[in-house]
């Protein structure tokens, strides 16, 4: 009993009871390979344990997309199915996982995302995208490009999301710089800031560059907007010359079939009857060309099925309503065009093109180094199309710009349509196949002339890093762009242009296994994974770099952003978020769930292979707590905004009413002024009718007094009698008016000096 109440068991037994205590727990090793495969005993706590149960629990929720209500029955399926097995301290709930999520997976994937850029010490970029989500806000998404030092290589991790209502440019770039200072990043190192291509993002770099500038840097970068939506739009710059329809008539005959199981089933037997593939029919999403291509390929290699279909099948059909249905209707109108067939062959041949394109560049490993040479390519593959060879030999870069494609001369005699169009060509009558060639060149027309004007071929920095592709290596002009764009760098990296040079003539004559290069399978490796072979050279004395100043400058170049494909695809992820089930999403708890999807690609999306560190487990424990205390934040902040809100109705009600005051006093100053300068005009009246009155009675007078008449003399009397009092009456009168007139004045005066003084305090005051 006496040891009962000492302080060192109390101690212990509060650990048992908590969870707390420290037990041996026998392990096997788990590298296979290990030349010690005995059993080993560690030290863990069983609340530990559960702790992290629980966060590879939330991390599976987020990986997987389930909904938090699943989590509602867990602990009780999980004890039914391991009777036992399940410690007590395990607990889990819809709630729970919630706040799992965005006080302890979220931040701490977060701070590691965070720390690692923080530990790159060279420049970084940032790329930001804005959208409409399933809540009706405005969603900015920000993720950051860097050199990651745990993993080697360039990395991009999701930074922070903002929910907002209104997205000017000013609010885009408050929010930017934002995610920066509460981060903790060094804003002088901001090298690069990747957006698509809307006017407001023009507001925002600036905004930003002033910032950076300021803060004593060179400034930002200028790559301009995104390649990959450029080449987007010039894609649809052709299609508004030609071949519109076709998009449309690809989405017509997915929706036609998406949700009928009948019309399924009735076109799945047409296939079974004519022996061909039962293939459906795929989505095609306007904004995204991506999925055009295979979308018009299935659509081609059903097209007899679907004329047979719709064209004949359909209007066999007894007592059918669907003759009469819009999409039918349309539908049926577009397969009854024999152009339509040349046009799917057309668009199936061009997107090719653009298909390869925007598949390579909207990979995440840094392609800077190739987004120029594959611009030109482009550019040429199209001009190929319809442009005299000739005229493109010889030509790279900005001077393909220069081509005029418009002028006759520079143009093919045989358009280069495709073969396949070319063989559809033929079940069209022949006075029609000049129209629909026009219409062909009119698509390669525009497109080229869209992207001869938007694409970056004349960008000095998308140019010059050509440079750091390994097969430019021995090219002498490689030597100049290196000195260009070091000078470029940020200042704060003290990076000695002239070492870099030395180093880069260095790096030239280096003899390079072909294993930097390619890797086991012969397949061209990442140009980060070949740099960082280059990286790991040494000198003779075996341990000091070769490379140091080359190394920075070749880190900060690669987080160049080749495209902003990295943040939309976290608009696709979000997605998985935010659904519609799940439209009340704090911000804390989208940030979360985006910070542990992104935190997961490092570990191969493998929850169990999350190492829980001391500070991770500490994130658990702690999560309820800092749920509430955010809550309270939340709480406070929501008190104080309403309050602000309050102060703000008050402070307009209350100037309303001063406003309607003055109003009023203004009103009734101007109806005494009309009144006093009524009364003005009257007494002076008044006067002036006496004053006439006195003239007339005076002449009278005058008269009376010569012919002595007293009666006549009496009368005129009587008259200057009255004009004197009628006179002295009015004069009376016109003073007490001009009196009042004076104070009307000054009220006047003082109601206009009190005006000016409230408008120079507030300048809204109307």
């Amino acid at each position: 009993m006496q040891h009962s109440e000492t302080s060192a068991h109390r101690t212990l037994s509060g650990n048992i009871k908590e969870g707390k205590q420290l037990v041996l727990k026998v392990s096997t090793s788990s590298n296979q390979q290990s030349a010690d495969p005995a059993p080993k005993m560690c030290v863990v706590a069983q609340k530990d344990q559960s702790t992290a149960a629980e966060l590879i629990w939330a991390m599976k929720v987020v990986l997987s997309g389930y909904s938090y209500a699943s989590c509602d029955d867990t602990l009780e399926i999980l004890r039914a199915m391991f009777p036992g097995a399940i410690p007590d301290s395990f607990t889990m709930s819809s709630s729970k996982v919630s706040y799992l999520i965005s006080e302890a997976t979220g931040p701490f994937f977060h701070g590691l995302a965070v720390s690692d850029v923080k530990a790159s010490a060279v420049p970084y970029s940032l790329l930001y995208d804005e959208t409409t989500n399933k809540q009706v806000q405005k969603q900015l998404d920000i993720s950051v490009r860097y050199w990651s030092v745990a993993r080697n290589q360039i990395a991009v991790h999701h930074l922070a999301t903002v929910l907002m209502g209104h997205a000017t440019g000013d609010l885009l770039s408050k929010q930017l710089l934002k995610a920066i200072t509460d981060n903790g990043l060094p804003l002088n190192l901001l090298l690069v800031l990747g957006s698509d291509g809307p006017n407001v993002n023009k507001k925002v770099w600036n905004n930003v560059n002033d910032v950076v500038k300021s803060s004593g840097g060179h400034g930002l970068l200028d790559i301009k907007s995104c390649t990959l939506h450029v080449v987007h739009n010039s894609f649809g710059k052709g299609l508004d010359s030609y071949g519109k329809s076709i998009p449309e008539f690809v989405v017509e005959i997915h929706q036609w079939f998406k949700l009928s199981a009948a019309r399924r089933e009735d076109f799945a037997l047409l296939q079974e009857s004519k022996g061909a593939q039962k293939l459906g029919f795929l989505k095609h999403v306007e904004c995204r060309w991506l999925t055009l291509e295979p979308a018009v390929e299935r659509i081609i290699k059903q097209y007899e099925l679907l004329q047979q279909h719709f064209l004949k099948d359909i209007p066999n059909e007894k007592n059918n309503t669907v003759l009469s249905n819009a999409r039918y209707l349309r539908i049926r109108k577009v397969l009854e065009n024999k152009e339509t067939i040349v046009q799917l062959h057309f668009l199936k041949s061009v997107c090719i093109v653009f298909t390869a394109f925007l598949k390579l560049f909207q990979r995440r490993e840094p392609l800077i180094h190739l987004l120029h040479d594959e611009c030109s390519q482009l550019l040429k593959s199209l001009m190929g199309r319809f442009i005299k060879l000739e005229v493109i030999d010889g030509k790279e870069g900005e001077d393909l710009t220069d081509i005029n494609v418009e002028l006759v001369d520079n143009h093919l005699q045989d358009v280069d349509i495709g073969t396949n169009a070319k063989k559809a060509m033929k079940l069209i009558q022949t006075e029609k196949h000049k129209l629909i060639l026009l219409g062909m060149k009119s698509f390669l027309l525009s497109s080229t002339k869209y992207l001869q004007s938007k694409l970056p071929l004349k960008n000095t920095v998308i140019k010059h890093c050509r440079c750091l592709n390994p097969q430019n290596r021995l090219h002498q002009w490689t030597v100049a762009s290196v000195k260009l764009l070091a000078q470029m760098i940020p200042r704060c990296l003290n990076l000695d242009v002239d070492a870099v040079c030395d180093q880069w003539r260095l790096y030239q004559l280096e003899n390079i296994a072909d294993s930097a290069v390619k890797d086991a399978d012969g397949n061209t490796k990442q140009v980060d994974h070949y740099w960082r072979y280059v990286f790991a050279i040494v000198r003779s004395d075996g341990y000091t770099v070769k490379y140091p100043d080359l190394t920075v400058f070749v880190k900060s170049l690669l987080v160049v952003t080749h495209g902003n494909s990295d943040v939309e695809r976290g608009f696709s992820d979000s997605g998985h978020s935010v659904t519609a089930e799940r439209a009340s999403l704090s911000e804390a708890s989208i940030n979360g769930l985006r910070s542990t999807r992104d935190g997961l690609k490092v570990f191969g999306d493998k929850p169990h292979m999350v190492p829980m560190t001391r500070e991770y487990l500490s994130l658990g424990r702690q999560a309820h707590s800092h749920y509430l205390t955010r809550l309270e934040e939340e709480r406070e902040v929501a008190q104080k905004k309403k309050k602000e809100k309050e102060e703000k109705v008050a402070k307009e009600l209350e100037q309303e009413k001063a406003r309607v005051a003055a109003e009023e006093e203004n009103k009734g100053i101007v109806e005494k002024e009309k009144k006093l300068s009524i009364a003005e005009s009257k007494h002076t009246e008044m006067m002036e009718v006496g004053t006439e009155l006195f003239k007339d009675a005076n002449a009278k007078l005058r008269e009376a007094m010569k012919t002595k008449d007293m009666k006549k003399v009496a009368v005129a009397q009587a008259m200057l009698d009255t004009a004197e009092k009628q006179i002295e009456e009015a004069r009376k009168k016109l003073e007490t008016t001009r009196s009042e007139q004076r104070v009307v004045e000054k009220r006047k005066q003082s109601f206009m000096d009190s005006f000016i003084a409230k408008k120079q305090r507030n300048p809204s005051v109307h």
